[in-house]
């Protein structure tokens, strides 16, 4: 019982729990299967055809919501799409495994 209360009682989100284990830039490189130097342009993980490098991964500085510190956000220029990290292995997994994280 002492377990279970005391997980009731912890206040992190499971996000917070996750981040603690990896960090944004794991992510991305793991799902990109490369090393990514910020700013530096990479064919898109996203889309299984890129002819010209399209993807970078950035520290936010301009956010419409508080961003955490370590946090890191990709764009996408021939797709169009930008956000976090959360947002990216939505449309990664959307592209590449036909998953719909919404529904899931």
């Amino acid at each position: 019982m002492g377990f279970l209360r005391k997980f009731l009682a912890n206040k992190e989100t499971l996000t917070d729990k996750l981040l603690k284990c990896v960090d944004d830039y794991e992510i991305y490189c793991t799902l990109c299967n490369c090393d990514i130097e910020l700013g530096e342009t990479i064919h898109s993980p996203i889309r299984g055809t890129d002819d010209c490098p399209s993807f970078a991964v950035y520290i936010p500085t301009r956010a419409k919501r508080e961003v955490r510190p370590e946090e890191l956000w990709f764009k996408d220029l021939a797709y169009g799409k930008f956000g976090d990290v959360f947002t990216f292995v939505k449309y990664f997994a959307e592209h590449n495994f036909n998953l719909n994280l919404d529904t899931v």
